[in-house]
């Protein structure tokens, strides 16, 4: 009797850390799993694919990834200030640069912006 009792509180604790432990996370893992509740309807009862999603980057993270491409050569200014549109946009009233002037340095001068013939 007490070999049952045992067997279920480790159980429970198991389960209650498990419920706890942050789970990695990988859109390749979520993707997976949503097809699988494609498949196996019953399993989006749980939520997988959720759990196993990255979290969408903050404005500030996006503008520096596109700061970060344009600097790099992956993107071009017109798609560098179309994408900081888009970004300052969504971002709302969260403070931060209000314009893409404020928002895109010069590489090298972390303190100027650029300036109206450099941007074009």
């Amino acid at each position: 009797m007490l070999f049952g009792l045992s067997l279920v509180l480790a159980v429970a604790l198991a389960v209650e850390l498990r419920r706890r432990a942050p789970l990695p996370t990988h859109q390749g893992v979520a993707d997976a799993i949503r097809r699988l509740e494609r498949i196996l309807p019953p399993l989006s009862r749980l939520g997988l694919a959720d759990r196993f999603e990255p979290p969408e980057p903050t404005p500030e993270e996006r503008r520096a990834e596109l700061v970060q491409g344009y600097v790099d050569g992956d993107l071009s200014e017109a798609d560098l200030e179309r994408e900081l549109e888009s970004v300052l946009e969504g971002a709302g009233d969260e403070g931060g640069p209000s314009t893409i002037a404020e928002t895109t340095k010069r590489p090298g001068r972390e303190s100027e912006p650029l300036t109206e013939r450099e941007r074009g």
